[in-house]
């Protein structure tokens, strides 16, 4: 489902965000594993509704003590912190803590993110996943801000930082 191109080498760290749902959540676990081997600082904030609806807390945390950190959030406040996925990690990005974000989700917390990334000037990669008809990039069901899914992404670079006027 994702195909992130993680080229950073440093540790200066990264951020995954994931959401309920099976191949997303799987995807992002992978993409995880695969920054974490490359020995990069993680850290995977994960974020759902309820309790409940969390998922993969415990294999992140296998990755790595050392290099692996996880941030639960729910937005009613039964586990971690309470809120949205993207509080604990506005903070961050606004530090540049962090060398990279890679990000598969609902697209409300995509939007989110990718508006983070602009004003803070870190780099990322949002997976856009959306139902595709044709997968041949023909009925543009799944266009997205002028990219034809199918054909180029789903994962998509957030823009460039946007210059703040002073």
């Amino acid at each position: 489902c994702c195909s992130w191109a993680i080229r950073r080498a440093q540790a200066a760290g990264v951020v995954g965000l994931t959401r309920r749902g099976g191949a997303s959540q799987r995807g992002q676990h992978l993409a995880q594993k695969a920054i974490a081997q490359r020995e990069l600082r993680v850290l995977a904030a994960i974020g759902a509704r309820t309790a409940v609806d969390l998922l993969y807390l415990d294999r992140f945390a296998t990755l790595s003590v050392e290099r692996c950190t996880v941030v639960a959030t729910t937005e009613d406040g039964t586990a971690g912190v309470p809120g949205r996925v993207t509080a604990p990690l506005e903070p961050l990005l606004q530090r540049r803590a962090v060398a990279g974000l890679y990000a598969c989700g609902p697209h409300g917390m995509l939007h989110a993110l990718d508006g983070l990334c602009r004003r803070t000037g870190v780099p990322g990669q949002l997976s856009w996943e959306a139902y595709m008809r044709c997968a041949i990039g023909i009925c543009g069901a799944c266009e997205h801000g002028g990219a034809v899914l199918c054909m180029d992404g789903p994962v998509l670079a957030t823009a460039p930082a946007q210059p703040v006027a002073a």
